[in-house]
Order: C-alpha cells, then structure tokens, then sequence
C-alpha cells in the first residue's frame, strides 16, 4: 500500500492547518492515488471504499487537534492510528446520507505522535445519491473549529432560515389567496410551501421513510416548485395561460418519469439527464421572462427578468462547478438559493400589486367620498329648496283658510250683528256675546296663522296654552290628558299638519265657548294600535254641555270647518251626544300623515 504523506509547509505551520487535497483510494481490491476532492456519483462508482492518508508530524502535539470534513457520506467512519474518532450512519444501511452537512471530529492528542499518523476513511456511497468525500482538514481544535462552525452555521443555519421564511410566505400566499381569490397568490404559496419542504430535507440525514421513496419526494418538490414559479411568472407578465400553462405541464410530466426512474433504477446517468432537463427548463423560463421584458419594460416584468438571470447564474455555476466537476463536490451548491431569489421577486410583485391595489382603492374611496359629498350638498340644497317650497304652500294654503274663515266664521257673526242692528231689537247681552264670539274667533285666526316648527309634544303644548286661556276667560276648566311612551311625543311635527290640527283644536274651543255652556271641558290625546297594525294618533274633544244644541252639532258653519280639517289630515272624526247634553268629538289620524317627512 503506498501513502500519501501530508507535511505541513510554512504557511500551514503559521496557521496552525493542514489541508489534504490527495489520498489513496482502496477499491475493489486497487489502490490508487486521487485528488480531493473525489465525487462519487462523477465517476460513476458505488459501494465501499477506503481512503488513506498520512500525516508526519516533527513533534507530538500538546493540544486536542480535530478532523473536519465539508462534505463526506454517504455513511463513514474515522480513525487515526487504528483508533475510531467518529462514525455516521451504519454500513449497508442506505437510509443513512451524512452528504448533507459538514462534520467534525476531535482528536485527542495522546492518539497523535511524532512522525507517521494513519488516517483511514472508510466510506460507503451508491450512485443515485451524490457521494464521495472533500479535502480533510486537520488542525488544532480551537483554530478549525472556527472555520466548521462558520460553515455549519451558514449551511445548516441557512437552512432553517429559508425554511422558516418560505414557510411564513407560503402562509401569508395562502391567506391572500383565500381573501382575494387570486389564481397567483394559491401558485405562490405552493412554490413556497414545495421550497420550504425542499430546503427542510437537507437539515435530515435519516429520511422517515424509504429513501428511494424519500429521494423521489424531494426531487419532485423541487420540480413542482419550479412549475408553480413558472406559471406565476406567466401570469404576472400577462402571457397567454393556456398555451403556457401547456408547457409547464410538459415540463412536471417529464420530470415526474425521470425523477421516478432515477429514485427506483440506481443510476447516476439518469440524475445526470434529469439536472441537465433542469437546467435547460430554467433556460428556456429564462428567454421567456426576458423576452417579455424586452417587449414590455414594466417595474414587474424588470424584477422577474433580474430574478430569473441571477438564478440562472447559480444554476450554470452549479452545473459546471459542482455537479459536473471532480473539484465541485466539497463546494457550497447555490442552486438552493435560486428558489430564494424568486420568491424575493415573487415577493416584490405580490407586493407591489397590493400597494397598487391599495393605491387604487385609496384613490376609489377619495372619488367616492368626493361624489358622496357633491351629492350630500346637492340633496341639502334640494332639501332647503322643497322646505322652502313647503313652507310656501303651507302659507298659501292658510291664506286660504284665513279667508275662508274670516268668510265662514266672522263674517257670518257680522252679518248677524248687523241684521240685528237694522231690525232696531238690539239685545245688550246678546251683542255682547257676538261680540265676545268674534274676538275670540279672532284670536284663533291669529293664533293659528303662526308657523310652527317642533315636535308633537311642543305642538300640543302650545294647543293646551292656548285653548286654556280661552276657556278661563270663560270660566270653563280644562282636563288635558297626554298618553303613550315618551318617544313618540318627540317626533317632529310636519308644518302643515301642525296648522290644520291646532285650528282644528281651535275650532272645537270656540264651538264650546259659543253654544254648549259647559263647565268643563276634557281633552284625552294617545298614541294606540288599530287593526292592520297601522299606528294611529286619537283625540277625544269633550264637554259637558248643559244646553242641547240641536241641529248644531253637524251642521253649523264651524263644524263644517272642522270635517274640512280632518279631511285634510286625512282623518276620521266620529260625533256622538252622550247623556243628551254636552257633545263628544272622537279624532283618528295615521301618526304617519302627521310626521316631518323630509327629517326621514
């Protein structure tokens, strides 16, 4: 057997490391001499074999050294002057794959001497999954520790980070998807989901179930990450989705025949194809989203055009560097990392398209809110405009009734006064009392040509003042009754139903006061429920009239006033005699024809 001796020149002395870049290789009964570092699956070999190495030391070491291997597996063990120092995964166990992380063992020195030192790598690798072994560091423990950890860090701690943050992506994707129902946002959170699962499988070195099974999985997660991130691209740039979404089909049927025949068959030639059909599959999404670009220079179409070329960039470094190169296999792939530039592009234009979305939205409810009040000005000014036609008709319309009144009422009194006078039979206290008769149908004129602007609780305050005054003056009390919840009594009155029911008031007072003598006069107002569930206003007018009126009731000139009144307020009105003196005015309205519609 001969031997590959590693002495430490003066640069590695200063620095404390030795780095092994050759070895005897022991295979199948021939040794050879290689240079690290040596790549399994490039030379197409498989099984078991050993490789040895020799370090001449001038002077035994007075400090603990260590092994640190960048990249070794599929399954080893270590020793140094017939001594085991590490081991991972047991031979012929093919679930084992320790090429997935850096490793590090400690040597104590008491196994190291002045001279020789044997050190053995016994390794076990198969073709279909990448194996071999790099260049050996050896040093002192507190100096190469530095350079694993710092490898380990960025590889295994990389690792969990893209996971954590594609996972988190993936996510959000989801939600967005859910929320705004967009084809885009679902492909998103499928590439992550695939990405995330495809960078957690390199944190395993034991897979949870057959690794032929375990190796397919992997490889078509990535394969179907691919695929998602191709059509989101197709449908970021706005290109035709049938007609890609055709070749993206193409490219997941393929790589689901390869993948399976590469994971089943053992054969490194297959993994081979299958990288290179991925390769050219990038190249081809590459010419896509630059010709896009190159036809529609958008912000969109810009970031996927840069994503994409940096991507492709790590995937020919990768190709030529370290899948297809004796050199590349102790080297960092940087195909991980093109899943990570384009989900930061996908990112971007999920992103980008939220803050316009966003923007446009902002933009919407500004004009919304600008109409909103253009039309909130206008409606104010239609609505000041028809009060002040309603207020207009409603004066119009007492005009009218004051000289309808004045027609009816005093002018009849007048009349009469004046036959009397002409007939020379004045009766001093019968002039008195037409007299008296006609100041007070004056004052109801002047109290009734007010215009009123409240509720109804306002309304037949007002109505109660006024007809009180009149019945002291005569000596007549006055039983008012309000009944009903005290929401109703707050509602605002409409102006022309408020004049039409205080003259209507009015008008029953001054019947009183002119024919029926009474004593009392008793007002009972309420809200009820009649049938049909129409909510109805009541007014019972009641006095106890001492003095039968005969023929008065219905068909004097003041109660023909009144049914015009309470035709008007589209209204009922029922008159009974009860106990043969005194009359009794029942009212019914619709609360709804009393009620300020424009305030609605």
């Amino acid at each position: 057997m001969s031997h590959v001796h590693a002495q430490p020149n003066a640069n590695e002395l200063a620095l404390g490391v030795v780095v092994v870049d050759r070895a005897i290789l022991e295979m199948n009964g021939r040794s050879k001499e290689v240079k690290l570092p040596d790549a399994w699956a490039q030379s197409g070999r498989m099984g078991q074999a050993t490789y040895t190495l020799t370090l001449t030391m001038s002077d035994k070491p007075r400090e603990a050294w260590a092994i640190y291997f960048p990249r070794i597996g599929n399954r080893f063990e270590v020793t140094v002057n017939g001594h085991q120092v590490g081991k991972i995964g047991a031979i012929s166990d093919l679930s084992t794959d320790s090429a997935l992380r850096p490793h590090y063992f400690r040597v104590s020195d008491s196994l190291l001497q002045s001279g020789a030192n044997q050190i053995h790598v016994f390794l076990e690798g198969e073709r279909n999954r990448y194996a071999g072994l790099s260049r050996v560091h050896l040093g002192p423990d507190r100096l190469l520790r530095l350079d694993y950890e710092w490898r380990y860090n960025h590889q295994v701690g990389g690792a969990v980070a893209l996971t954590i943050v594609y996972v988190v992506c993936s996510l959000l994707a989801l939600v967005l998807s859910l929320a705004l129902r967009q084809v885009s946002d679902l492909l998103f959170a499928l590439a992550t989901a695939f990405g995330a699962f495809r960078t957690w499988t390199t944190l395993l070195e034991t897979p949870p179930f057959d690794y032929h099974w375990w190796a397919w999985a992997v490889d078509m997660s990535y394969a179907a990450s691919m695929a998602c991130i191709y059509a989101f691209y197709v449908r970021a740039m706005g290109l035709n989705t049938r007609r890609w979404d055709t070749a993206g089909g193409f490219y997941v049927a393929v790589a689901l025949v390869m993948v399976t025949w590469h994971s089943q068959a053992e054969r490194s030639d297959i993994r081979s194809i299958w990288l290179t059909f991925c390769l050219a599959y990038g190249v081809f999404l590459l010419v896509v989203v630059v010709h896009q670009w190159w036809r529609h220079k958008t912000l969109t179409t810009t970031v996927l055009a840069v994503a994409s070329v940096v991507a492709a960039g790590f995937g020919v470094v990768d190709y030529l560097r370290v899948f297809n190169h004796q050199d590349g296999y102790g080297g960092t792939p940087l195909l991980r990392f093109t899943a990570a530039c384009f989900v930061v592009a996908m990112v971007f234009v999920v992103a980008d398209r939220l803050i316009t979305s966003l923007r446009q939205e902002r933009a919407l409810r500004i004009s919304i809110d600008k109409e909103a009040e253009m039309l909130r000005l206008e409606l104010a000014s239609q609505y000041e405009q028809q009060a002040i036609t309603h207020a207009e008709t409603a004066r119009t319309q007492e005009r009218q009734r004051i000289v309808q009144d004045l027609h009816d009422g005093m002018g009849l009194q007048l009349t009469g006064l004046l036959g009397l006078v002409e007939k020379d039979t004045l009766d001093l206290g019968e002039v008195q009392s037409e007299v008296r008769h006609t100041i007070e149908q004056l004052r109801t004129l002047v109290d009734g040509s007010e215009t009123f602007d409240g509720t109804l609780a306002e309304l037949l305050g007002h109505i109660r003042h006024r007809i009180e005054t009149r019945l002291r003056r005569q000596s007549i009390a006055l039983e008012w009754q309000v009944r009903g919840s005290a929401e109703w009594v707050d509602t605002a009155i409409d102006p022309i139903a408020a004049l039409n029911l205080q003259h209507l008031m009015f008008e029953l007072c001054t019947n009183v006061l002119k024919h029926s003598g009474a004593r009392t006069v008793t007002v009972i107002c309420e809200l009820g429920v009649q049938a049909g569930d129409l909510t109805r206003f009541h007014v019972c007018f009641e006095d106890d009239g001492r003095q039968p009126r005969g023929t008065i009731g219905r068909t004097s000139a003041g109660q023909r006033s009144i049914e015009r009144r309470v035709r008007q307020l589209q209204g009922e009105i029922a008159v009974d005699h009860p106990g043969g003196e005194g009359w009794r005015n029942s009212l019914s309205f619709s609360f709804s024809n009393l009620v300020l519609k424009l305030a609605e």
